[in-house]
């Protein structure tokens, strides 16, 4: 968390997880975010399978307030293998490094028969999460170098698995988060009814069928899969489901095959549940395109099916299965996934760090390539350039030759030069025209729209047609506002005007699927109707900045009774020319209004 914080006091947990780690992290007590809970007391006499069971919260059953709030990166950390589940109905207990925790259902007279709790969070009222949640708004997290232990053990486990085949392609292990984990039971079942469920769904839709088959085929072509025995009755086999995820805004394949490691067996337990996702090396977003903006030629590509160049070690390809046939008529077959696979929780990891390992290997024989690589890469995308057409297809080609050497490919290339592009191959350029000064060509990089033509970029923004959504509530609103999207603060002044909106909702004391008072109401479409001319912003993509200028950043902020924000603007000067300015990145934020204020008339 930010060191800005006021009056936090900072605590530190320490626990041995077992012989080789400890967890040890840092948190800061603010104000309460939670409720107390349970809101009732709960009967847990007949709950035998936790009697005896040295709890994380003796008194778990019991009204009280929440101590202390743990983020998802503390909880997969402190997460063991027990499991003890009850019978149907009861809360199940999961051992964790601080003791045994309960969740699960709760057949409680005050509750109805039906009565369920998750993580003992019971009646949680929404409006006073939502005003915590205003409290809250401008803590930031501090991404810090110091990793934990359990990615401390995958970055362990990518070394010691790490290898290469004649190819050159990269070999990896799926990272555990035990030597001993425990694999989702009756999967093969599962994912069988699952195969039926989809060849239904693909009976209805020829055409739908036609390509799910053919990126079938690509696989077992490419040899990115391969036919699997059936397993025996102790063998560790792991079956993923598959569905298709059709991206209509895809200008080449607009059918990807997503694989389900996220789908837990009998037992509770999915393959996703027991992989690591390893310490986040990606850069962010914001800083790459910022960075990019500094180049006056640029350019962008991406790698052909990044994940499925990237090998999985022999002996963990059996927990990635799966089932399918091309015909109703044939026998359903076995297939062994021999990729990295998207949709397992460890792909992400395993696929920059690969890209880390690559930029180290050559860094000596490419350096220019490599510092690409290490840098300006966000997953599949990277996003560069120089201050001269010349450095810059020098790039190209070092990245070309170092990229094919473990068997990724760029493609789509893209630039604001042309002479840049005409030193391409023609197959390897974007094929939308990106050069012609007469049409307006816009190429999607990451939600930023770039007028190649301008060298311009906008920022993408789903438009919402508000009369088709009926009735108007608070929760619909609130779901169009966190849908917003604005990576470098671009449209901060419009955003914080949706805040503001957000908090009136919470003023108003409306219930969350009650209709809109109409003053409210009119307020609202008004806002969507305005929201059409952002689409009009044009920033300019190149700041200005190359090594023969003076760069100066300018930062300004101020703040309101009902909000606070910052803006950074470069001022570049070049000999005694005019200095040239541009935003670089603004945010926004709004106060938290008081409890006790109530909607006036």
């Amino acid at each position: 968390m930010s060191t800005s914080i006021k009056h936090a006091a900072e605590i530190q947990i320490v626990s041995r997880i077992d012989n080789n780690y400890k967890l040890k992290c840092t948190a800061y007590v603010i104000k309460q975010v939670t409720e107390i809970l349970p809101v009732k007391k709960l009967n847990n006499e007949n709950w035998l399978q936790l009697h005896g069971l040295p709890l994380a919260d003796p008194t778990y059953n019991n009204p009280g307030k929440i101590d202390l709030l743990l983020g998802v990166n503390v909880y997969t950390d402190i997460l063991m293998n027990g499991v003890i589940k009850g019978k149907p109905g009861s809360p199940l207990a999961q051992q964790t490094a601080l003791g045994w925790i309960i969740s699960g259902g709760a057949p409680v007279e005050e509750f109805g028969k039906n009565g369920k709790i998750v993580s003992m969070h019971l009646s949680v009222n929404l409006d006073n999460m939502l005003q915590r949640f205003w409290e809250s708004e401008t803590l930031e997290t501090d991404n810090k170098n110091t990793l934990t232990p359990l990615e401390v053990r995958a970055e362990e486990i990518y070394v010691k698995t790490l290898a290469r085949d004649h190819d050159g392609r990269f070999i990896v292990g799926l990272p555990f988060s035990s030597d001993t984990p425990i694999l989702p039971e009756q999967s093969r079942e599962i994912a069988m009814k699952r195969l039926h469920h989809l060849e239904r769904k693909l009976a209805k839709n020829t055409k739908l069928k036609e390509d799910y088959d053919n990126v079938i085929k690509e696989y077992l072509t490419l040899k990115h899969m391969e036919p699997a025995d059936k397993p025996s009755e102790n063998s560790n086999a792991v079956y993923l489901p598959h569905h298709p995820v059709i991206r209509e805004d895809k200008e080449t394949t607009k059918l990807r095959v997503v694989f389900d490691a996220s789908c837990k067996g009998t037992n509770g337990v999915s393959l996703n549940d027991e992989l690591l996702i390893g310490p986040s090396l990606q850069e962010e977003l914001r800083d790459i395109i910022m960075r990019w903006r500094m180049h006056r030629v640029c350019f962008v590509a991406d790698i052909v099916k990044m994940y499925r160049q990237i090998r999985v070690q022999n002996k963990d390809t059996d927990y990635q299965r799966i089932l399918y046939r091309f015909k109703p008529q044939e026998e359903i077959q076995d297939f062994k996934l021999l990729t990295v696979t998207f949709g397992t929780a460890a792909a992400p990891f395993l696929a920059i760090r690969t890209l880390k390992q690559l930029a180290k290997e050559e860094k000596e024989n490419f350096p220019i390539a490599s510092e690409i690589i290490d840098r300006d890469f966000y997953m599949d995308d990277v996003l560069s350039g120089f201050d001269d057409e010349s450095s810059a297809i020098e790039a190209h080609e070092q990245l070309q030759q170092v990229m094919s050497k473990c068997g990724f490919d760029l493609q789509k290339w893209s630039s604001n030069s042309p002479e840049f592009m005409n030193a391409l191959q023609p197959e390897k350029r974007e094929k939308s025209p990106t050069l012609d000064m007469n049409r307006k060509n816009c190429i999607k990089t990451l939600g930023i729209i770039w007028e190649t033509d301008k060298d311009n970029l906008k920022v993408t923004q789903k438009q919402i047609d508000h009369k088709s959504i009926e009735p108007v509530t608070k929760r619909t609103i609130l779901s169009q506002i966190a849908s917003l999207f604005d990576p470098l603060g671009w449209l901060a002044p419009a955003i914080i005007i949706a805040k503001m909106f957000m908090q009136k909702l919470w003023l108003a004391k409306l219930h969350w699927d009650e209709d809109l008072p109409e003053d409210l109401r009119l307020e609202w479409t008004r806002y969507q109707e305005d929201l059409s001319v952002l689409s009009d912003i044009e920033i300019e993509r190149w700041t200005g900045c190359s090594q023969n200028t003076n760069i100066e950043l300018h930062g300004f902020s101020d703040a309101s009774e009902a909000g606070y924000s910052a803006a950074v603007y470069t001022r570049v000067t070049y000999n005694n020319e005019s200095p040239y300015v541009d935003i670089v990145k603004s945010s926004g934020a709004i106060m938290a209004p008081p409890l006790s204020q109530q909607r006036r008339s």
